[in-house]
């Protein structure tokens, strides 16, 4: 059988701040981004952003569920791709993981699609929650760098790895 994921890059911060991935290589059909994050305040949404790109060119359908609650919205022109929401706060900052696959990345001829999946602990009630993201990022740009980023900051400890998969 082929290896299909490699490890391109794996980050954790040692003082709060960003996560960047850059230079990724072009050698690759998907890529696969996992995350594992705290934040400095409690609910502050997780963001990434592909090569620097601020303008208004990311959107979103969410579905979510919590054992209670069952929601789904949609989201246009955002200036990032909208990860998930950090649930623990300060003092437990790592309850929330996601896991990003963004398909085609080299593409040049179509807008980049990531499928994102996030469990954490909820931050309305005592059920774990789950969201399922659909996202689009406008731009037929080969997606060379990554950036993720919260308002709320990612603390020390957060930490993430990007995968290269290839062809099965």
């Amino acid at each position: 059988m082929a290896k299909t994921y490699t490890p391109i890059a794996n980050t954790t911060l040692t003082t709060s701040g960003t996560i960047v991935f850059s230079s990724i290589p072009s050698t690759y059909t998907d890529l696969r981004l996992i995350i594992n994050w705290g934040t400095a305040t409690l609910g502050s949404t997780v963001s990434a952003r592909f090569n620097g790109d601020t303008a208004s060119n990311y959107s979103d359908t969410v579905l979510y569920a919590n054992g209670s609650t069952i929601a789904s919205g949609r989201h246009s022109n955002d200036t990032a791709v909208n990860i998930g929401s950090a649930t623990g706060g300060i003092n437990n900052p790592f309850e929330s993981l996601a896991t990003l696959d963004i398909m085609n990345y080299t593409n040049t001829s179509t807008y980049k699609t990531v499928l994102i999946r996030n469990g954490s602990a909820s931050i309305n009630s005592s059920y774990p929650a789950t969201e399922i993201v659909a996202s689009l990022w406008r731009s037929t740009t080969a997606v060379t760098s990554i950036t993720l980023f919260s308002a709320g900051t990612l603390i020390a400890g957060t930490n993430a790895t990007l995968y290269g998969i290839l062809k099965a």
